[in-house]
This record gives structure tokens, C-alpha cells and sequence, in this order.
């Protein structure tokens, strides 16, 4: 029984030795593995690797897969930096630009109200760079789009057109993919909000600034107003959000 169990033994041993080396035992003497029996030791091997271009199972090549989706990096809503303040002259400057180009586009229920098509331009720095620069774009870019345009200083029109853009800048923290549906819904869902607010609180400051009644706020100022600024934010400010991703997928080739 010894015998046999030590002949057992050596077989098992033999047997293992010729998978490992990739011979076989042929006659007592070992030869090489026929070029199938290679072949599938060379491809078990082989699957057993880590494909061409990855690190720990990783891809560390950039060319290979497909490319992501460029991203914004979330704003931060308490910080308010270099970065920020550059941005927010920029939308200053092509707010008020833009209202001096479109103040003929006038609203007939009101003397001094205009369709505003630049109010996008408040809603989309806010949703793309953050509340504080939305405010900035909208105060301040109206102030001057009115100063230069002949109204003068109408400056709860400022603070309301600065709420809109701080309140549509609050979902800045919740996109960074700006041709994602979800994202386009998120952010309209945040400008008709801000616009409420914005045209809501101008139009009732005309109570105690030149003493108008509630009819007269809400069908001569609230209602002409809100109606161009909603449509304005519905459509522009998601045809913004698809050209400023085009701009980073761009760039970051």
C-alpha cells in the first residue's frame, strides 16, 4: 500500500510540474506540449492579464473608451473670489449692452416696461457661476442698461432683476452637465421661481414708491412684465446652457 501510495504521489506531483512548465510526460521523459495544449496555456495566461493601457485593472490611457462629458465644477454659494468678480462684469456689461440695444422693444400696458430679453443673461450666470454672481449681473447690469437707456434709476427694478438672478443661481450647486434634460428642467424650474420673486417685488414697490393701487400692480406692472420674462427664461436660457457645454466640451479637448 506504501508503494502504491508513493507512486500516487509522485504522478500527482509529476502531473502538476507538467502543467506549470507546459510539458508533458511522454515515455518517462518530458517533451514539449503540442501546439494546441501551448496555445491554451498561452490564452488562459492571457485572460488572466490585465488588458493593454490600464493600472490595477484601471484605465490609465486617455484615448482608449469613450471620452466623458465635460463638467462644470460646482460653485461654491458662499465664496465670492477673483474668478466670480470677472464674471460678473462680463454679464454686467453684456446685460446692459443688451437691454441698451432691445429698450425699444416696448410693452404697450406699461410706459417703462420693455420685453428684457437680456434678463437671460442674469438667470444663466447665475446657473452657471453662482447666486452672488447672478445678483451682481442682474442689480447692477439693469441699473446701467436703465441709467443709459433714458429711465433713470429705478432701483427696486435693480434689486428685483438681482433677485432673479440669486435665486436661479441656487441651482448652480445641482448642474454641472448643462445638456442633461434633468439639469434644462432644474434650471427653468429656478428661473420661473426667481422671476416671481424678482417681478413680484418691483412691481409692489411701485405701492409706496408712487402710491399705485393693487389693480395697477398687478395688470399694468406684474402681469406685462412676468409674461416676457418667463418666456425669455424658458427659451433662452436653455439655449445658453447647450452653448456654454459646447464651449467645454471644446476646451477641454
Amino acid at each position: 500500500m506504501n508503494v502504491i501510495k508513493r507512486i500516487l504521489v509522485k504522478g500527482i506531483f509529476t502531473f502538476r510540474r507538467c502543467l506549470q512548465s507546459g510539458f508533458a510526460l511522454e515515455n518517462g521523459n518530458f517533451s514539449p506540449l503540442p501546439a494546441q495544449g501551448m496555445a491554451f496555456t498561452e490564452s488562459v495566461q492571457r485572460a488572466n492579464e490585465p488588458p493593454s493601457g490600464t493600472v490595477n485593472g484601471k484605465n490609465s490611457n486617455p484615448d482608449i473608451g469613450p471620452r466623458p462629458i465635460p463638467t462644470q465644477k460646482q460653485p461654491n454659494p458662499h465664496k465670492f473670489g477673483r474668478h466670480e468678480l470677472v464674471v460678473s462684469i462680463i454679464g454686467i456689461v453684456l446685460y446692459g449692452l443688451l437691454e441698451v440695444i432691445t429698450n425699444g422693444l416696448q410693452i404697450p400696458s406699461g410706459g417703462y416696461l420693455t420685453a428684457r430679453p437680456e434678463v437671460a443673461i442674469a438667470l444663466f450666470f447665475g446657473i452657471a457661476f453662482g447666486p452672488w454672481v447672478g445678483f451682481l449681473t442682474g442689480f447692477f447690469g439693469n441699473f446701467l442698461g436703465d441709467l443709459f437707456s433714458g429711465f433713470g434709476i429705478l432701483i427696486w427694478s435693480d434689486f428685483g432683476t438681482g433677485l432673479m438672478g440669486l435665486i436661479a443661481g441656487m441651482a448652480a450647486t445641482q448642474i454641472t452637465n448643462y445638456r442633461n434634460s434633468k439639469s434644462i428642467l432644474r434650471a427653468e424650474l429656478y428661473c420661473v421661481l426667481g422671476i416671481l420673486a424678482g417681478i413680484g417685488l418691483a412691481s409692489i414697490s411701485d405701492m409706496w414708491v408712487s402710491g399705485a393701487d393693487i389693480k395697477t400692480v398687478v395688470f399694468v406692472d406684474f402681469i406685462p412684465t412676468v409674461i416676457p420674462d418667463m418666456l425669455n427664461g424658458l427659451i433662452l436660457v436653455p439655449i445658453f446652457m447647450l452653448i456654454y457645454q459646447a464651449y467645454l466640451s471644446r476646451s477641454t479637448r
